[in-house]
């Protein structure tokens, strides 16, 4: 049996005798993904049998859903994934089938073929505006379509990606677009931040936030740092802070911890842009905005629905939301959303410090601002500033 890899938008890769996967530009197969390893997986047919190698050193492969490291035998419909990319193994030779022939149709009575044409053109005409009208301001129905469009012609649909700061994004963006949780490098400063006002069981009012800030960098060598903070009506009430330099880790705020990093040389870069996208967030956004410079960055702004949230029933009132999408690249720039949820409804207002009857207000903002490899400055905490070798 032939075996060949199948990506979502249905292309085929031959499986012959190596088929290599990465992004580096030399492989059969280029990911541009920066969660990607430049030989990220090699997969190759012995003996009618097919196995993949992984390459992310046990920290990027999965196989039907589980992380796999070194060599493991794969089966027809085994599905693959590799940084943000679903692979689906698959018959080469595998026939198309065919569709369906569409049933004739009588004319029926030929006295009455005139006026039938007549009012089948009134209805047609009808249901194109009605359509017509519906496609303008369904941003769902807009956005499938655009899908499907996409499915159908991929090569056109990555010819249409921006190439530089005067092109703007697309009227209607899907929020699982492929390009917008990454971007150009893997050097970057970020900040996410949730805020929630509420009250507690005894009806006193609490204002509580989380803050994440981080900075990372793959060359000349792994660099990262991490502070986050609980603050609770204006008290620290947790912290931690942290970096890594060197294949060494520094953390504390009152006192400087010092130890190796276990994992030196197997960092993936932070998901945070996928894993808000894929696990708050769904459908589509509308432009409503062009030209707008985040952090220095030329984007286009899209306006949050509703309905755009997993989790909707929780939301009491939808008050304001905005996604920023790089002109250059597709990227995610920043993000930010005030909203009402239901007590005890989401992760955040969800403990015995909160009320169970009183709604919790929240106010999330992520941005991330990318720069050039080798660019940002090794950092640790002030504790551990005199430690670091």
């Amino acid at each position: 049996m032939a075996y060949a890899l199948r990506d979502l938008y249905g292309r085929k890769y031959p499986l012959g005798m190596k088929l290599q996967i990465g992004s580096d530009p030399h492989n059969q197969v280029v990911l541009l993904d920066p969660q990607v390893f430049p030989v990220h997986a090699t997969l190759w047919e012995q003996q009618g049998n097919l196995y993949l190698q992984d390459g992310s050193g046990g920290s990027a492969t999965f196989v039907n859903q589980a992380l796999i490291q070194g060599t493991v035998a794969l089966r027809m419909g085994d599905r693959v994934t590799i940084g943000a990319t679903l692979f689906t193994v698959d018959d080469l030779n595998a026939p198309v089938a065919a569709p369906a022939p569409a049933a004739k149709k009588g004319l029926g009575c030929w006295r009455w073929l005139l006026v039938g044409v007549a009012i089948a053109t009134v209805e047609l005409v009808l249901l194109a505006a009605a359509g017509f009208f519906i496609y303008q301001t369904d941003v769902e129905l807009r956005g499938t379509i655009n899908d499907l469009q996409q499915l159908a012609s991929p090569q056109s649909y990555l010819a249409s990606l921006p190439t530089g700061t005067d092109q703007p994004g697309p009227s209607i963006l899907s929020l699982s677009d492929p390009w917008l949780p990454g971007g150009s490098t893997g050097s970057f400063s970020q900040h996410d931040e949730t805020m929630v006002e509420t009250a507690s069981p005894a009806g006193d009012a609490i204002k509580t936030s989380y803050t994440f800030d981080i900075m990372e960098q793959i060359s000349p060598e792994w660099m990262v740092y991490n502070l986050v903070e609980d603050i609770t009506n204006d008290q620290v009430i947790d912290q931690f802070e942290s970096g890594i330099v060197k294949g060494v880790i520094y953390s504390g705020t009152k006192t400087c911890s010092v130890s190796p990093d276990p994992y030196a040389g197997k960092h993936g870069i932070d998901d945070t842009p996928q894993n808000i996208l894929s696990n708050v967030f769904t459908g589509h956004v509308k432009r409503v905005e062009t030209g707008v410079t985040i952090n220095g960055v030329i984007a286009d702004r899209y306006e949050l629905r509703r309905d755009n949230f997993a989790s909707a029933e929780a939301i009491i009132d939808f008050q304001s939301g905005s996604l920023y999408r790089a002109r250059d690249g597709g990227y995610l720039v920043q993000l930010e959303y005030v909203i009402k949820i239901k007590p005890q409804s989401w992760a955040i207002n969800t403990s015995d410090e909160y009320s169970t009857t009183e709604p919790s207000l929240v106010t999330f903002h992520f941005d991330r601002t990318y720069v050039p490899e080798g660019t940002l400055t090794a950092k640790v905490p002030e504790v551990c500033a005199g430690q670091v070798k």
